[in-house]
């Protein structure tokens, strides 16, 4: 029997126009380009973490980069292939010396061997001079020269050198320069996955200070125009929570295919976090996040028919992962080992 699984390439003949007979007997639960969750991010797209300064969204994503290409799983989302993945990491804010500070305290209760793995499959990239269409060019020379299979990006408005308000700005930068690199790679080279992270902008005065955000308004509530959150193929968030130290880590964009599992009390594919605390013998501060709790409801079955899409296999409806690892020393306890 002749198989119906193709990759994104095989669908498209030339490159451009789909295959409307392959497109038919698909199996689109197979999707060998899908690099998180279940096709929640995918070769040649691209999302967003988004967080206000100084809340350590900066942190969040390097200790992102850190558990997937050492192939752990981080607060649900995992490599779609359950292996580690080679993952490039620029930053334009932080100097050498304080990135080495969030390194050791990530990796702090790794064994030797996941260090190692580690080591293997992350480069790190320190570029502050590279705007616009430089930027661009800059990205496409150095993913041809580590050939990786992630990108993250810290942040966005490091590298834009444009009116973060303009959605003709933002796409001219997004669909043109970082596309170009994104989705046309040179021969020889795989397409590769891209994460910006993003600031908000100033807190709003005046407004209603009671009404607790929506799935849309945390979608949107981010410095710049609308054409980012089109753009996205995923937003993720790391907003700041009542108790001190802790946030939501949320995902009001393709949540559903994440593996994050589904908070009732916010409503919102997510989970709550905290600064982690330093082990017992460790002389240093921790710099990482780690899971403030697991007080999670199953996903109602109204949100679920919501979130549905026509058509779409069952498996692709919500979020495999169901559970949150207990609270604890931090994401390498031991159950967290067993599901990473």
């Amino acid at each position: 029997m002749k198989s119906n699984k193709y990759t994104n390439q095989q669908l498209t003949n030339d490159g451009t126009t789909l295959d409307l007979g392959r497109a038919l007997v698909c199996d689109v639960t197979y999707d060998a380009d899908s690099l998180l969750g279940e096709r929640f991010l995918c070769r040649g797209s691209g999302g967003l973490m988004v967080g206000q300064s100084g809340i350590g969204k900066s942190t969040l994503a390097f200790q992102m980069a850190c558990h997937w290409a050492a192939g752990k799983d981080f607060f649900g989302i995992s490599s779609t292939s359950g292996k580690p993945m080679k993952v490039m990491f620029g930053q334009s804010e932080n100097d050498a010396l304080e990135m080495a500070e969030v390194f050791q305290s990530v990796i702090e209760n790794w064994t030797p061997s996941e260090v190692q793995t580690l080591l293997d499959h992350l480069v790190v990239e320190i570029v502050w001079n590279k705007l616009g269409k430089e930027f661009g060019t800059w990205l496409r020379e150095t993913t041809t020269k580590h050939n990786p299979d992630l990108v993250i990006i810290d942040p966005l408005m490091g590298y834009l050198g444009a009116d973060v308000n303009s959605n003709e700005a933002i796409t001219c930068f997004m669909r043109e320069h970082v596309n170009n690199a994104l989705k046309n790679p040179p021969e020889g080279c795989r397409q590769f996955g891209l994460i910006f992270v993003h600031h908000t902008g100033k807190p709003v005065t005046g407004g209603k200070k009671d009404e607790k955000p929506t799935n849309t308004t945390r979608m949107y509530n981010m410095l710049g125009a609308s054409e980012l959150v089109n753009w996205a193929r995923f937003i993720m968030r790391l907003d700041p929570a009542q108790e001190r130290g802790r946030a939501l880590f949320s995902i009001p964009k393709r949540g559903n295919r994440s593996g994050v599992p589904y908070h009732q009390g916010e409503d919102e594919f997510g989970c709550y976090v905290r600064h982690a605390t330093a082990s017992p013998n460790s002389q240093k501060r921790a710099m990482r996040w780690e899971p403030a709790n697991a007080l999670l409801a199953p996903l109602p079955a109204a949100v679920a028919a919501e979130i549905a899409a026509p058509n779409v296999p069952e498996t692709l409806k919500t979020s495999k992962k169901a559970k949150l690892p207990k609270a604890g020393p931090g994401l390498d306890s031991a159950e967290s080992r067993q599901t990473a």
